[in-house]
């Protein structure tokens, strides 16, 4: 709420109004005792009788009209422990457009300070959730409560200890996600409350008698219109074949008046609900297009065909694995798909048609991704909790400082040499021909874009800025526009893997073509260039929370006041070269079954021999094995001759000497 709405509203007198009905609230102290702790009686009060003393005239319903905050309500703060269990913090919402608000938890935050100096300035903010409790039959008017109770309760009490007993909130901005929309949309209130006194029955001396009032005052705050970008090495990085580091970044601008008066831009605290897209799939095969289309969301997956990410071992030889996959008879609790084993059985989440020659020629923008995402309602099959090592998934906050750069990794420069000789290997036989990256970058995470990063080309400028080449132009616009009374600023927040490779088709074959389908594929069809596979992470409702300046050593922390934005980079084909032939023999050579290699090798011996040297040296190779193998058989013959000119030598003794005895 702006100034102009907090003076409305103390016009209108709605704080003492709300004061009273605390007051009177805390009379009748029995009627809370019999409640669980855990729910208030002020938290099922209809907002209609919160509201009766309020002049709602004041507060019209008006289409082109944006949320603002009615009032703030700070009750039972208290010293005593029994009445300070039902300690919380109401806030009363003005929806011009009575735009029915969604009710889901965390679909609607507000930002305050959550932090304070000893000073009791604000030092850090936080987006603190908001507990939706009732709303007006027309939506025009809402009433929530503060999630978090206990936390809250605790810092007010350390403040009014410092500060004569006065409790410090300090309000940014109140996000609100309208239902059916993308996203919360964030709206400036920018105000400071400072009470002080207790209603009727909260003090320590157990008074009747309301003493709380209200101060309300500005508080400077900060608003920012968040863009996305993004940026993808062409070479790979640490995780191999197909893996890219992928920069994620956001820009935005802040007025140079107000850099001189605080000093640099230091850090800047950050929140976002991290995950990783399914797989997305690619393809110009109308089939595989229909069929992927079919399962999307499915269980049970259905049909006779599969789709594996470097599948290895030919089908029908064996055990196959894959790096991933998905097919008939899906069952990922025994690591196994379609008779394959996989590292990963991820059903993908996203199909896209290329109606192109080359499905390689054939990106997915962002623009259809988030139209993907908005068409499917934003499904949980959409997205995988497997993010990338190191990193967390789901929501969190993170603060970068201008002097802690982190690193992009390249294969070429972290991968061992036994990595680098199985990935050669793998390259020269399958014929992608993959750019290894070279050394280690650093990269700075708050980058002040100054004229000069504009020097060189675009493409060049848009690398060196590490800004997608597609988002360049309006890059460069967005510079232009705001350069004159604001500095631009690159956050550079994230590091993580971009995956982009071609996948095996696997179907039945009823026919074979030659070349193309082999008939000792035991009637499977692989195609392996008509699909691609995809996954990236993905940073949902991406909002930043405060910006720390620094000057002379000084650090000062200012809320801001940004609508989150999914930030989501585009589908690149897969980048490597395809040598062709090299791809074509891999895929001839690794069907072959045993008995094939046998009938090659006596094919091939048998061209040998039509060759006139090489018909000599093979017969006489041959004449060598045959004399070597006739040996034992002529030695046996030997023997038996020998026997048998010795049993003729013996009866030629014997004939001649009968014929001695006749003649004598």
């Amino acid at each position: 709420m702006g100034q102009t709405g907090i003076k409305k509203f103390m016009r209108m007198g709605g704080a003492l109004i709300l004061t009273a009905l605390l007051g009177l609230s805390m009379l009748v102290p029995s009627k809370y005792e019999a409640r669980a702790e855990s729910s208030n009686a002020y938290d099922r009060t209809a907002i209609e009788d919160d509201l009766k003393g309020v002049d709602l005239n004041g507060y019209p319903k008006d289409e082109s009209g944006t949320p603002s905050l009615i009032t703030f309500s700070e009750y039972c703060y208290s010293a005593n422990e029994k009445v300070a269990q039902k300690y919380g913090l109401y806030f009363y919402v003005y929806n011009p457009t009575e735009t029915p608000l969604s009710v889901k938890v965390r679909a609607n935050e507000i930002n305050m300070a959550t932090s304070y100096d000893s000073a009791g300035e604000p030092q850090g903010y936080d987006n603190c959730a908001l507990t939706f409790l009732d709303a007006s039959d027309d939506h025009r008017f809402y009433k929530f409560k503060l999630s978090e109770s206990a936390g809250t309760l605790s810092r007010a009490r350390a403040y009014a200890a410092a500060h004569d007993g006065v409790r410090r909130y300090d309000f940014v901005g109140l996000q609100l996600w309208a239902a059916g929309a993308s996203g919360a949309q964030d709206y400036a209130l920018s105000v400071t409350y400072r009470c002080t006194g207790y209603g009727a029955g909260c003090d320590p001396l157990g008074s009747q008698t309301s003493t709380l009032t209200y101060d309300a005052h500005k508080l400077e705050t900060i608003a920012l219109d968040i863009h996305q970008t993004y940026y993808r090495q062409e070479g790979i990085n640490q995780n191999g074949a197909g893996h890219h580091n992928q920069l994620s970044s956001v820009y935005f601008s802040i007025n140079k008046e107000r850099l001189a008066s605080y000093g640099d831009l230091y850090a800047v605290k950050c929140t976002w609900d991290e995950a990783r897209t399914a797989p997305v799939i690619v393809t110009k095969d109308q089939a595989v297009y229909d069929w992927t289309e079919r399962q999307l969301g499915q269980k049970n997956i259905s049909g006779a065909r599969g789709i594996f990410a470097n599948l290895s071992n030919a089908i029908g030889q064996g055990a196959h694995t894959a790096d991933w996959g998905w097919a008939p008879n899906y069952d990922p609790a025994n690591g196994q798909t379609g008779g394959v084993v996989v590292k990963d059985a991820t059903p993908a989440g996203y199909v896209f048609k290329a109606n192109c020659e080359n499905v390689k020629d054939r990106n997915v923008t962002r623009e259809e991704l988030l139209a993907w995402i908005a068409d499917h309602n934003s499904a949980n099959y959409l997205f995988t909790y497997q993010v990338d090592e190191g990193r967390k998934y789901g929501k969190q906050t993170h603060t970068f400082h201008a002097d802690e750069p982190f690193d992009m990794l390249s294969f070429n420069s972290t991968s061992s040499g036994g990595e680098q000789f199985l990935l050669a290997w793998q390259q020269f036989w399958t014929g992608k021909k993959w750019d290894w990256g070279g050394d280690d970058l650093a990269i700075e995470p708050i980058k002040n874009v100054t004229e000069k990063d504009f020097k060189n080309t675009d493409a060049a400028s848009a690398s060196e800025l590490f800004v997608n080449k597609d988002d360049f132009a309006d890059f460069k616009k967005y510079y232009d526009t705001h350069n004159e009374t604001e500095n631009v600023f690159l956050l550079r927040f994230a590091v993580t893997d971009y995956y982009s490779d071609t996948v095996s088709v696997v179907t039945p074959a009823e026919w074979y073509e030659v070349w193309e389908y082999l008939p000792w594929a035991d009637g499977v069809n692989i195609d392996r260039s008509s699909t691609y596979m995809s996954q990236e992470t993905v940073f949902r409702q991406f909002d930043i929370i405060e910006l720390t300046f620094l000057k002379e050593g000084k650090e000062t922390v200012i809320g801001a006041v940004a609508s989150p934005v999914d930030i989501i980079g585009g589908i690149d084909a897969p980048n490597f070269e395809d040598t062709g032939f090299w791809q074509w023999l891999w895929n001839l050579l690794k069907s072959i079954p045993w008995w094939g290699w046998l009938l090659i090798a006596i094919v091939v011996i048998g061209l040998l021999c039509l060759i006139k040297p090489v018909f000599e040296i093979v017969a006489a190779i041959l004449k060598g094995v045959v004399f070597i193998i006739m040996l034992p058989f002529k030695a046996i013959g030997a023997i038996i001759d020998n026997i048998s000119a010795h049993g003729k030598r013996k009866k030629k003794k014997i004939k001649k000497s009968e014929d001695l005895d006749e003649d004598d």
